[in-house]
């Protein structure tokens, strides 16, 4: 067999094909909205949430304009006023945060959500105008920013955007977390050396709810290594694997995931207890307070039917005497 996979690779590959980028060079990404392929590990159900990445992030992204975002240096405001003063023009915010309005002087914007920056402007030329006057901003354009993304990633790098792009839209520049090395729910957003926000994608699996962070230029996003996880089978919709965090760690946090169906009456969990194999068949009641370790496989049963079996083992044998094993198993 592998003298023929050799043959048949030898005979697809050329010797004019071009070497593989070295680590120093640029990876330029795939054209936007490919799919790239999702490879999971042998002999194990794929990640919760390896879908995530395929590219759908990368279609729709923020413009910069939304009302929370805060107006940052290089920015570009356009102002009109008009009544007791007349102003139709384009600033660009300098390095110090402010926009320099002839007849006015400086004005800070840096740091002001573009909701307010009417306001704010309008407060201004109250200190110089008396009568009655209207104001109205527009940003019109938000400056790129720098961001990295390294880590347990499919494909670290520099990445442009925007500040006000979410993290997902970085994410999915870099090809999405690596499945099976990275974590889905141990992920950083650092600044300066100090994380700012950590973002856990269980979060908006589940919830939709996702870290709201402007970026800055120079930023990284980190995906750590995986944290531990359980393979989760039998009578649930999809089989998965489950991570697992310091706080979550029992059945019921599993079955809060990815939940068995209805007629779903017990489970079977079997791994390793320090060095010794461990096998357990339980109620649902009970399997919801059992404390889960990393690499346990827990396959879900309906009433009246149990996914494992116990097979006792007899004679010289140096392992458990009892080992659960999947039913149908062969010897």
């Amino acid at each position: 067999i592998v003298d023929t996979l050799t043959q048949a690779q030898s005979a697809t590959s050329s010797p004019s094909e071009t070497p593989p980028a070295s680590p120093t060079q640029s990876f330029i990404p795939p054209p936007r909205g490919a799919v790239q392929p999702l490879p999971v590990e042998a002999g194990k159900p794929p990640p919760f949430g390896v879908n995530l990445f395929t590219g759908n992030f990368l279609k729709t992204r923020q413009d910069g304009l939304n009302p929370d975002y805060r107006v940052m240096e290089g920015d570009q405001i356009s102002v009109h006023a008009w009544g007791s003063v007349e102003i139709n023009e384009i600033f660009t915010v300098d390095g110090q945060g402010n926009i320099f309005i002839p007849g006015i002087g400086p004005v800070p914007v840096q740091g002001v959500r573009n909701a307010r920056l009417s306001s704010v402007v309008q407060t201004k030329l109250q200190e110089t105008y008396i009568n009655s006057f209207e104001v109205y901003t527009n940003l019109v354009t938000a400056q790129p920013v720098l961001v990295y993304v390294t880590g347990a990633v499919n494909h670290p790098g520099r990445y442009a955007g925007l500040p006000s792009d979410s993290v997902l839209f970085f994410l999915d520049l870099a090809g999405g977390v690596d499945p099976a090395l990275g974590s889905y729910r141990q992920i950083e957003v650092r600044r300066g050396g100090k994380r700012i926000a950590r973002v856990d994608l269980y979060d908006f699996l589940l919830k939709g709810e996702i870290p709201n962070i402007q970026f800055r230029d120079g930023d990284t996003v980190l995906v750590n290594k995986r944290g531990p996880v359980v393979a989760l089978t039998g009578d649930v919709p999809r089989d998965a694997l489950i991570e697992l965090t310091s706080r979550a760690r029992k059945g019921r946090d599993l079955l809060a995931v990815l939940p068995g169906s209805a007629g779903t009456a017990g489970a079977s969990i079997t791994g390793f207890r320090g060095s010794q194999p461990y096998s357990a068949t339980l109620s649902l009641a009970d399997f919801g307070q059992s404390v889960l370790e990393d690499g346990d496989t827990v396959s879900l049963a309906g009433a009246g039917v149990s996914p494992t079996i116990l097979v006792k083992i007899e004679g010289e044998n140096i392992g458990s005497p009892v080992i659960g094993v999947q039913r149908g198993a062969r010897l």
